[in-house]
């Protein structure tokens, strides 16, 4: 059984026909891309309550009351709105950017989300101001896109914690599974270096039916630096 949250259709098709709006009036044609409209669509779901449904039924009965709901529409607009403002005031690089391919063609191993917190083995207080990577093969892992780095640079807000969402990698036919050696590391001067490493057993997927985030997010243990 598949759990969906239907405000995700909705909001998606809100946020596409503002965007196109607001592209022709303003001729900004990064309004366009992407990036940009998942940015602005997060930010709308953050900011509304959720609609699950799990059948078809379900699904109509709730989209309908959603028809029946003037005001959520009109909040959504506002949010949509108040959104565009608050994320032109930090545009990101990677609008411009031309849109690159996300997956590769045919099976793919698709690695989940890797999620991990870095600390002061001294005092446990999180760690910030250093940069963490994400390794294969003694090789940085591209990411999935230009929205995850590699390395993870850990600012005082992040309260020592990183993510990583991987490019899929290509595999020879689906089915086929494989023993990914990946390692995190962080060299900084004011620590000694720092290796962890982990083994991720994967299947490949077939590209049509593979969605990098269906798989649960990998967490890594606490993670300790040790100061010089």
């Amino acid at each position: 059984m598949e759990i969906h949250n239907l405000m995700e259709d909705i909001v998606l098709r809100m946020v596409e026909e503002v965007l196109k709006e607001e592209a022709t009036q303003k001729g900004k044609e990064y309004l366009l891309s992407p990036q940009y409209r998942v940015d602005l669509s997060c930010f709308v779901l953050n900011r509304i309550p959720q609609f699950y449904v799990t059948s078809g039924r379900g699904m109509a009965h709730t989209e309908r009351a959603l028809k029946e709901n003037p005001q959520l529409r009109v909040d959504i607009v506002t949010l949509i709105h108040e959104g565009l403002k608050r994320i032109e005031t930090v545009k990101r690089p990677y609008y411009d950017a031309p849109l690159e391919d996300k997956f590769p063609e045919g099976p793919a191993f698709y690695i989940p989300t890797i999620k991990g917190k870095l600390l002061n083995c001294t005092n446990f207080e999180p760690i910030q101001g250093v940069a963490i990577e994400l390794r294969c093969e003694d090789e940085l892992l591209p990411m999935i896109d230009k929205r995850w780095q590699n390395p993870f640079f850990l600012d005082e807000k992040l309260e020592g914690t990183f993510l990583f969402l991987p490019s899929p990698i290509p595999a020879k036919k689906a089915g086929e599974q494989k023993t990914f050696e990946l390692e995190i590391r962080v060299q900084d001067d004011r620590f000694e270096p720092f290796h962890h490493y982990f083994k991720l057993e994967m299947v490949a997927e077939e590209e049509a039916d593979a969605n990098p985030w269906k798989n649960p997010d990998y967490k890594l243990p606490e993670l300790f630096l040790i100061p010089k």
